[in-house]
């Protein structure tokens, strides 16, 4: 009777003590959760950052973990931009806790001296994934994705926008950024390539970013970055932009006025209707705009996919060697 009790109340014995345990293992990972965010906190406090976290709250229990953060706020050290937001959620994979997800749930704001950017989606979700003390991977995830310019008309959007940045394997002091944008609208048309149109249908690229390390920097990192010898190596671009179909690869870096230097070699399958439409730019002068329309008229009746070279040197864009705009500086 009694091994027939025993058999009976052991299972119920078992299933307890695994809710016990797991009840336990979920308030001492969001109480460890909430010590690594205190402690970034305060890492970056010590490194002269400005960073503020109004209020912490648990949800999720027992099956997830999710942190609400309220009234968040972060500013560098030089404190060139600020960025808030009333509202991020830290997501913890209890399974994986290297695995952790940040999700907006409240437009973010960037203040800069130059004007404030609101950001907002529909759904945005950033992922951190660690090896060790290393990165493993981050990746960002945008629908319906909007940055708009107080003070300036329109607005950048895209319907979906993901980019995943990585180790290079092939060298660790280099980092892979891949990006993909469908359904971007620009918020202005860009100069000289006006008759392109604000809508561009695709937008891919692969790249690598050397000399990455350089980029922690706290205080300029674009021109640490710049004065180390960093570049970004393009892959592979795929762009779909009104007249223009091109794929392109290629190199481009910061010059000393911090402008893009670099050369990109672009195979077009469709290359007439592309430089027709830059010919009509009302930036560009006579001479440019007949010697682009020549090259257009040659191609068109070379009937065939021909490849182009940008050139980005001084301040200057070519294209074959035909001045089509002046460069100003990143930032």
């Amino acid at each position: 009777m009694t091994s027939h009790r025993f058999w009976l109340f052991a299972p119920w014995a078992l299933f307890a003590l695994i809710v016990a345990a797991w009840l336990t293992y979920w308030f001492v990972a969001a109480g460890t959760a909430e010590q690594r965010v205190a402690a970034f906190v305060a890492q970056q406090q010590r490194a002269g950052a400005d960073v503020r976290i109004g209020r912490i709250s648990r949800h999720g229990f027992p099956v997830l973990l999710r942190l609400e953060l309220d009234d968040v706020a972060y500013a560098p050290r030089q404190r060139n931009w600020r960025a808030a937001s009333a509202r991020v959620d830290l997501n913890i994979n209890l399974l994986k806790p290297a695995h952790i997800v940040l999700q907006q749930r409240a437009p973010l704001t960037i203040d800069r001296a130059e004007g404030h950017t609101d950001i907002a989606a529909e759904a945005m979700l950033m992922s951190v994934r660690m090896q060790g003390a290393a990165l493993a991977e981050a990746r960002l995830e945008a629908d319906a994705l909007a940055l708009t310019d107080r003070g300036r008309e329109g607005a950048l959007a895209a319907q979906k926008l993901v980019a995943a940045l990585r180790p290079d394997p092939r060298n660790g002091a280099d980092y892979q950024l891949a990006i993909q944008a469908t359904a971007l609208h620009l918020a202005q048309p860009v100069r000289t390539f006006e008759r392109f149109g604000q809508d561009v249908a695709v937008a891919n690229a692969a790249l690598v970013i050397e000399r990455a390390a350089a980029l922690l920097e706290p205080s300029d990192p674009l021109e640490h970055w710049r004065g180390a010898g960093g570049r970004a190596r393009l892959e592979g671009l795929t762009l779909e932009w009104g007249p223009l179909e091109a794929n392109a690869q290629g190199a481009v870096a910061l010059d000393a006025e911090h402008r893009l230097a670099g050369r990109l070699e672009a195979a077009l399958p469709r290359p007439a209707p592309a430089l027709n439409a830059l010919a009509q730019s009302p930036n560009l002068s006579y001479q440019q705009k007949n010697a682009l329309s020549v090259f257009a008229l040659g191609l068109a009746l070379a009937n065939r996919d021909v490849r182009v070279h940008l050139e980005a040197a001084d301040g200057v864009l070519k294209l074959e060697n035909v001045p089509v705009r002046t460069l100003a500086p990143v930032y």
